[in-house]
């Protein structure tokens, strides 16, 4: 039986605080997300309680609640918010009957701004799995609880990264393949850019990657690069909204490549795409091929060690975040320290609480790096392995961290890799 919107009650509490749209300088503009949620379900219906944030300017906007399976999205209940003046967080509760339902399992998933309306610093951040619902065949419901959910998405930059990355399904390869040439021809064609600051997709010689280009990038003048890879369940394009140049005082462009959204990456497979999406960004920008960095989150950071040390004289240094440099990089130690070419300088922060990547074992790991010669700034902060915003400055959440504390003092320092 095909599914259908489901009209029920909803029930709203508490307030959010939402503002007018008006001229603005990116970092003011809206940012809206999901930053946690609940489902239950009895009988036939089910019920989430989510708490919508949102940080800077933004307008009224759309919650909807979904039963997703598989490629099919299903609306149980869509809910407007009016808008506020100022910024905050309001809890939500969306309930609707599973009888339109057939039977099965279903991811619920609840999204604010689904349909994209509403302009925003981050687009990837807008939706959170609440629950798993399973439909019985002879009626019934029941819900079981995400696992925790690091950082939510709409395709989903997330569901980023509660747990270690599944082992990888590859054997470690000595070295990297070949990258395939980036254009057909000679030349590549310069990359179409935007007016305004948003990702936007170039196609490469393995697929595509997202770009964002700030405003004050000059053909004319060569300028770093920052590759950046997400966690687990993340996407490329959402998390592009978080780590672009938005600083008068920095320029860089920044690419994030595809070929893992809403997963893992591979370590042995995926070093390959993201040196193919780093040759074609530096053919088709005036980007300085050495002044490339690397940096990503989770899973993105195990890539980013496996990819810079079997790669080095590529990168002019590497940022991670809440990894290791060895663990899960299909690479040992031995192997991984050997390869590197050159000593690149590291900026890595890891959080004491984090349970996927214990802060024990990186600290041991994070010595051998250091011994090797690499120099390494290492940031202990209190926390776990993601957290949403906290309003306290001296703890910030995890996105405010990657671009506030490991990002931008990471692309200030202007590192270079030797000549090739």
């Amino acid at each position: 039986m095909p599914s259908s919107p489901v009209a029920l009650t909803v029930a709203l509490i508490a307030t959010v605080p939402l503002i007018a749209p008006g001229p603005a300088s990116a970092a003011s503009l809206p940012d809206l997300s999901v930053s946690s949620g609940t489902a239950r379900v009895k009988g036939s219906t089910v019920t989430a309680g989510v708490k919508v944030r949102n940080r800077g300017r933004t307008a009224r906007t759309t919650v909807v609640l979904r039963a997703d399976r598989g490629r099919r999205r299903h609306t149980l209940r869509r809910v407007r918010l009016k808008a506020r003046r100022r910024s905050g967080r309001r809890t939500v509760r969306l309930r609707a009957r599973t009888t339109k339902l057939k039977a099965g399992r279903y991811r619920l998933r609840v999204c604010v701004d689904p349909d994209r309306r509403v302009r925003e610093r981050r687009e990837g951040n807008n939706c959170r799995t609440v629950g798993t619902l399973r439909i019985r065949s002879r009626g019934g419901a029941t819900v079981t609880p995400p696992t925790p959910d690091p950082d939510p998405t709409t395709p989903t930059p997330p569901v980023p990264d509660p747990d270690p990355p599944a082992p990888d399904p590859d054997p470690p390869v000595a070295g990297d393949p070949p990258v395939p040439p980036p254009c057909a021809t000679p030349a590549c064609a310069p990359a179409a850019i935007p007016a305004r600051q948003v990702p936007f997709t170039v196609d490469d010689a393995l697929g595509r990657y997202w770009a964002f280009v700030p405003t004050d990038y000059d053909a004319a003048t060569p300028t770093r690069l920052l590759v950046w890879l997400h966690g687990c369940g993340g996407n490329s394009e959402g998390e592009l909204w978080n780590v672009g140049d938005y600083y008068p005082d920095l320029r860089y462009i920044a690419i994030a490549p595809d070929g893992s959204d809403g997963g893992c990456w591979s370590m042995t497979t995926h070093p390959r795409r993201v040196t193919t999406a780093i040759a074609d960004a530096i053919a088709r920008f005036n980007v300085d091929p050495r002044r490339v960095v690397i940096g990503g989150y989770s899973s993105g950071g195990d890539l980013s060690y496996r990819t810079a040390f079997h790669n080095a004289k590529t990168f002019a240094g590497l940022l991670a975040i809440n990894t290791s440099p060895f663990r899960d990089t299909a690479s040992t130690a031995a192997a991984s320290l050997a390869a590197a070419t050159w000593r690149f300088p590291v900026h890595h922060i890891a959080h004491v609480g984090d349970a996927t990547y214990p802060i024990g074992p990186v600290r041991t790991e994070i010595q051998a790096v250091t011994a090797a010669g690499h120099p390494v700034t290492f940031d202990e902060r209190p926390g776990g392995h993601w957290q949403d915003v906290t309003g306290d400055p001296m703890n910030p959440g995890t996105s405010e961290t990657i671009r506030d504390l490991l990002v931008r003092p990471g692309m200030a320092r202007d590192w270079t890799s030797p000549a090739p």
